[in-house]
């Protein structure tokens, strides 16, 4: 039984605010034995910025059916698109119980939504009442935000609440409104400098950074903290270190927030009903802005965390990855050029690069995604493809739970994948995790580029419907030709779909000369299996598809046997696909509607084919039976002798003849029948030689048993078979 798995949807998830959050988000879910999944992007603009939009497709993996509950993280969510966007995708899962975090959550519209936070009131409160019973001040202003924020004001009441509670009059002047940054603390200290306002004896920030433009003013004219004024912030920024005096301030309980909403969802989901919440109370973290003076163990951990976050970033700056990665001509270089970099991705225990399955194009994105597993105590290395919003297929393969980060990978408007990371510990990714990512984006599209670069270098004559390396139909010339075909009528119609290249790295640059020349070679193929009425094209990089109208039955079997036999008997497409390297699918549709719907049928059931291989390559045994399957197909001297292949990979035959049979579907000995028989049908069609050199060259000794064979096979002799060619041809 999986364990229960809980979405957190941030943004930007190394800012200090959100990893609190997350951090006892995971230490939670990790004691209730849950998986947590935090699905956020890295810029996050406070406004419509269409060159950024492309890292919010990320957010695409909330439609995932392997979440069983949602976590939004409100608070840094600015730009009303992306809200938008995010209200849209969660509004299509209400299966799923949700909750959100965070004190802005009303600019998402989420009515059936449960909301958890703090509350600005009782910390500010709380702030308060240290000032009047600490250091026993009656003389207090407050520092808010803009007025036009709810939040500025469930600020100002808790600071009302703990002067009048303690008999000190509230004061309408003593509030100022700023704007939650450090301009409106520096504007306030040249106001108190200049006498504008009377300064009190001590100011309560509603924000560090308020706080700390206020001390530095004050410290650089010489205005002792906290003999002449005693200050204290709210929110805890972790960047105190920064300015002097070391500022007071109070620590919202941010990680009991997301240690409540795992409680909270793993209720909902074991019992029904949401389970009870109150917002949990904050601490004073005493500094020398306030006569507390600094608590010397938390702030040296607090450096300690500073100077770890400092080294990582001197290790990003001196580091050769960006450089390595650049450097890749294939996508095996490029994981490769990952390894024993590892340092920089601080406490990750395993790393995936997830790349759409188009990703080097400019289409729309697929459904798909290729795993390239880079860091990984689970994976040998091997790619992967799966449906991208699939999450279970990286986290079921963990024993124990962990966190996942997903982060996007995308380049100008263009998506391309995503990056995810698994930690173990209660943890988060630091700020200069962006510059890491944004090398592996830019590499991304250094290499695409080059693979751009030599593919152009092959193509010439530019044609509005065909293929500028072979010659065959384009997708729209595709169309046009079929268009013609049929006319007015809606006929039958039978599609071949070929995909080439399954176990080629179609982006190693020194391939491209190989890959154009079985291009070449399988544009003369398709000319030669079929006529005049066939339309060939390629509609993509590695993918072709032959239409027939009105085509017998004995003959659609024959066409995709042709196939077969001439891509195997070809040296420069077997040098690229190998025996197990293509895939083939037939669909027929009995009414012709449109050339559309007959590529969108054929190749969804091309998809469907792809998936069951992708299946059958996580094997252990994948590479080496691939291997052994080329030897029985190669054209110099192929290896028929079982034994021989047994003792070239240590198996014994029993063994290998299960797994054989497994992988591929059909028996080590139905196999070497099949790769002679297709090596006939290669001869008949391209050769004039009568049938006992045919049966020769194919490795039979007995005519018979070749004559046998050849029809258990096809249905027909070999006259047969070569009289039906040549009557369609």
């Amino acid at each position: 039984m999986r364990r229960k798995l809980i979405g957190v949807i941030s943004t930007q998830t190394a800012f200090s605010e959100q990893s609190e959050i997350i951090r006892g988000i995971i230490a939670e879910a990790f004691t209730l034995n849950t998986d947590i999944a935090v699905i956020s992007n890295i810029y996050n603009p406070a406004y419509n910025d269409d060159a950024l939009n492309a890292e919010n497709d990320i957010y695409r993996l909330l439609l995932s059916p392997d979440l069983d509950a949602l976590i939004l993280i409100t608070e840094a969510f600015s730009d009303p698109s992306q809200r938008r966007r995010i209200t849209e995708l969660i509004h299509s899962r209400p299966e799923i119980p949700m909750v959100a975090i965070g004190s802005v959550a009303s600019r998402f519209d989420l009515p059936n939504c449960l909301m958890l936070n703090t509350s600005d009131e009782d910390d500010i409160a709380d702030v308060t009442m240290h000032l009047i019973s600490e250091h026993g001040f009656t003389d207090i202003d407050i520092l808010t935000g803009p007025d036009t924020m709810i939040v500025s004001h469930h600020r100002v009441a808790g600071y009302r609440r703990a002067l009048e509670q303690n008999g000190i009059p509230y004061d309408e002047s003593r509030v100022i409104y700023g704007d939650f940054w450090m301009n409106s603390g520096q504007t306030l200290a040249e106001q108190y400098l200049s006498g504008k306002r009377r300064m009190p004896q001590a100011v309560v920030c509603t924000n560090d950074y308020m706080a700390f433009g206020l001390i530095d003013v004050l410290s650089r004219a010489n205005v002792h903290i906290p003999e002449k004024l005693t200050v204290i912030g709210y929110e805890y920024a972790q960047e105190r270190h920064l300015h002097t005096p070391i500022l007071t301030t109070y620590q919202r309980n941010r990680p009991a927030l997301g240690k409540a909403a795992v409680q909270i969802l793993l209720h909902k989901l074991n019992k029904g009903v949401y389970s009870s919440f109150s917002p949990p109370r904050g601490t004073v973290i005493p500094g020398n802005t306030c006569s507390c003076g600094v608590c010397a163990p938390a702030f040296t951990e607090e450096l300690e965390a500073v100077r770890a976050r400092s080294d990582n970033e001197f290790l990003h700056l001196h580091s050769r990855l960006e450089l390595k990665l650049i450097e890749a001509k294939s996508m095996e270089d490029f994981r490769l050029a990952f390894i024993g970099q590892e340092f920089l991705l601080r406490n990750v225990q395993e790393m995936s690069v997830c790349l759409y399955a188009n990703w080097y194009t400019e289409d729309e994105p697929g459904e798909n995604v290729i795993s390239y597993p880079v860091y990984s105590e689970t994976h040998e290395g091997n790619s992967a493809v799966f449906p991208f919003t699939s999450l279970q297929e990286i986290i079921g393969k963990c024993r124990h739970p962990a966190a996942y980060f997903y982060t996007p990978l995308f380049f100008s408007r263009y998506p391309r994948g995503y990056v995810v990371l698994r930690y173990d510990i209660p943890t988060t990714y630091d700020p200069v995790f962006r510059n890491w990512v944004k090398s592996v984006y830019n590499a991304l599209e250094f290499l695409r580029m080059k693979n751009d670069i030599q593919s152009l270098l092959a193509c010439q004559n530019l044609s509005e419907y065909h293929d500028t390396l072979t010659g065959l139909y384009n997708r729209k010339g595709f169309s046009h030709a079929l268009h013609l075909e049929i006319g007015k009528t809606k006929p039958s119609v039978f599609c071949i779909c070929l995909q080439i290249g399954l176990r080629h790295d179609c982006l190693a640059l020194e391939s491209k000369l190989p890959e154009s020349a079985a291009a070449k070679s399988l544009a003369k193929i398709l000319h030669l299996i079929g006529s005049e009425k066939l339309v060939s094209a390629r509609i993509s990089d590695q993918r072709y598809v032959i239409a027939a109208v009105n085509l017998p039955k004995e003959m659609q079997r024959v066409l995709t046997d042709r196939l077969h036999a001439l891509l195997l008997q070809n040296t420069d497409c077997f040098r690229i696909n190998g025996s197990c390297g293509y895939a083939v699918v037939t669909h027929e549709t009995a009414e012709y509607q449109s050339s559309t719907a007959l590529l969108q049928a054929t190749e969804n059931a091309m998809e469907e084919q792809l998936m069951h291989l992708q299946s059958t390559s996580h094997s252990p045994h994948y590479t080496s039976f691939c291997t052994a399957r080329n030897l029985v197909y190669a054209h110099d001297k192929p290896v028929q002798d079982i034994a021989v292949l047994c003792r070239s990979f240590s198996f014994s035959e029993g063994h290998f003849r299960r797994i054989y049979k497994s992988m591929f579907g059909l028996s080590f000995h139905q196999d070497i029948i099949r790769r002679r028989v297709l090596h006939s049908i290669a001869l008949l069609i391209t050769t004039e030689l009568d049938l006992s050199a045919v049966c020769q060259r194919c490795g039979y000794e007995n005519y018979s048993y070749f004559m046998s064979q050849f029809h258990a096979f096809t249905g027909m002799t070999p006259n047969q078979y070569r009289r039906i060619i040549s009557a369609h041809t």
